[in-house]
């Protein structure tokens, strides 16, 4: 079952990303990259959740904006920068996102403050899992999201233009 799942979600991520890339030197300084309606920076050094926001504040600041981890809040938006991903990048280990439910176990929020839209077709089948000590959501191998330790080391996905609380 989970298989077909992370087919299906493949399948939609072709289907509606093969144009989800444009020359990031017209409009995103380096490293990030344009991706759909955003840049990122795909960061491949493994961090813990609260390491892997400084890396992406420090990234923003090198360039002279604002970033944190992504704020990944569309379907459309979320096949286009799955595909890019997917594509150009390692995807074994997966990847941190800007959300967390550290306020409230089980209520999830970009780090904008925004509320987390929950179920299929953004987590992965049974997540978040609602365990106590999996307050950092990413993404998984398989292109959903999915609740993890914050101290998981994994590689990262940086914004530019995202100011999350507590920066």
């Amino acid at each position: 079952m989970r298989a077909i799942l992370a087919v299906d979600f493949l399948l939609v991520a072709i289907r509606f990303g093969t144009s989800s890339t444009q020359d990031a030197s017209e409009t995103c300084p380096s490293p990030f990259k344009a991706v759909g309606t955003g840049c990122y920076y795909i960061a491949e050094e493994l961090f813990g959740w609260d390491e892997a926001r400084v890396m992406c504040q420090e990234s923003g600041r090198s360039v002279g904006q604002d970033a944190d981890l992504a704020i990944v809040d569309t379907c459309d938006q979320h096949a286009k920068l799955w595909h890019y991903i997917l594509i150009n990048h390692n995807v074994s280990l997966g990847f941190h996102l800007g959300g967390t439910d550290h306020g409230e176990e089980g209520s999830w929020y970009w780090l904008d403050s925004t509320p987390i839209a929950m179920g299929v077709p953004f987590w992965r089948p049974g997540d978040p899992e609602g365990i106590g000590d999996q307050d950092c959501m990413g993404f998984y191998k398989d292109g959903y999201f999915i609740d993890r330790p914050c101290d998981t080391a994994v590689m990262s996905v940086c914004q530019l233009g995202v100011t999350g609380l507590n920066n």
